[in-house]
Formats: C-alpha cells, sequence, structure tokens
C-alpha cells in the first residue's frame, strides 16, 4: 500500500498514533478497516489470504459487484 499511494498521504496519515507510536496512521487505519471487513466477511483473514492479500469472500464481491 505504501508504494502505490505514497504521495498522496498526507502529513496527518505519516504521523504515528499516541497509542501505536511505531506506526503510521494510514498503516493503523488500514489495519483497523481490513479487520473490520474480515469480521464482516468481506475479506478473507490472513491465514486463507496470505500476508500482504486481501482476498474478497463471496459475500465481498456480491458487495462489490452490487456497487459497480
Amino acid at each position: 500500500m505504501e508504494e502505490a499511494f505514497h504521495g498522496r498521504f498526507t502529513e496527518e496519515d505519516w504521523r504515528s498514533p499516541s497509542e501505536r507510536s511505531f506506526e503510521a496512521n494510514w498503516a493503523n487505519r488500514t489495519s483497523f478497516e481490513r479487520n473490520t471487513m474480515v469480521k464482516e466477511g468481506l475479506l478473507q483473514p490472513v491465514k486463507s489470504a496470505g500476508r500482504g492479500y486481501w482476498a474478497l469472500t463471496h459475500a465481498g464481491w456480491a458487495l462489490y459487484r452490487q456497487h459497480s
């Protein structure tokens, strides 16, 4: 993600949240959102998809088709 979106990140994106000083805001928010999407059944967990991959579930694909 960093490679793909590096030029689009703002200063705020690069700051670290106080409770996670080792991580940039963009990485923290991305991680949080990924976990939310897994809990909602839209993404496969890392165990199935593999580290660094975001794989949609059947429900995720259905939602994608509904909004495209």
